[in-house]
């Protein structure tokens, strides 16, 4: 979750980027702000196969307004989202059977890589694979 929101601090060198902690500045309400600290921070957003994120329930004020004071919804990041989409379940080379989307609903990508990190945008791949199923 944490390549979802981007909790990166700003960098007096560095440009503004328009999403992210950047975005939301100093805007910070408790009530009302999603954080991959939260169990259920992951089941609180739902990506689609053209890279946009919403609150998986339109009831949860908190993850709607996480997704706009964060601009989660921001071109770039939707432009970002749908191409690892697109590569990781719709490859232009081969094309995956049931069982090769399976894998990846349960998971494939969420595993840590050898530095202990996630693959980007892991989520929104996994939550589009477990649509297609």
């Amino acid at each position: 979750m944490m390549n979802l929101i981007n909790l990166a601090k700003k960098n007096k060198n560095s440009k503004k980027c328009p999403f992210g902690a950047h975005a939301k500045e100093n805007w910070y309400e408790r009530d009302n702000f999603v954080t991959p600290l939260q169990l259920d921070c992951e089941d609180r957003f739902k990506f689609d196969d053209f890279g946009k994120v919403q609150a998986t329930n339109h009831q949860d004020t908190a993850a709607q307004i996480t997704i706009e004071k964060l601009v989660l919804n921001h071109q770039r990041l939707i432009d970002l989202r749908k191409a690892a989409i697109d590569e990781a379940i719709f490859p232009i080379d081969i094309e995956l059977d049931a069982s090769d989307i399976q894998k990846i609903a349960n998971g494939l990508y969420s595993q840590k890589n050898e530095e202990g990190k996630f693959r980007q945008f892991c989520l929104a791949i996994e939550q589009v694979a477990r649509q297609l199923i």
